[in-house]
């Protein structure tokens, strides 16, 4: 499928989890990392408005909610 090339993905990258959250939430506190700006909910019906303001880069991480499925 590849032809002979690699696929590799990354989890956090080389991040340490008891290091890495307590520093985020600390840049959070302190203000220099704007996570409420970066991130933008979307109901599952507007799938198609959340990919185009990715595309258009006007929302870092969109995050779809699938209300009634949980």
């Amino acid at each position: 499928m590849l032809a002979g090339r690699d696929l590799r993905g990354i989890h956090q990258g080389d991040s340490i989890p008891h290091i890495f959250i307590p520093k985020l939430v600390e840049l959070y506190r302190s203000g220099h990392f704007p996570i409420d700006r970066m991130v933008r909910t979307y109901a599952f019906a507007d799938i198609n408005e959340a990919f185009a303001d990715a595309a258009r880069g006007t929302v870092i991480k969109p995050v779809l909610i699938m209300e009634g499925l949980c």
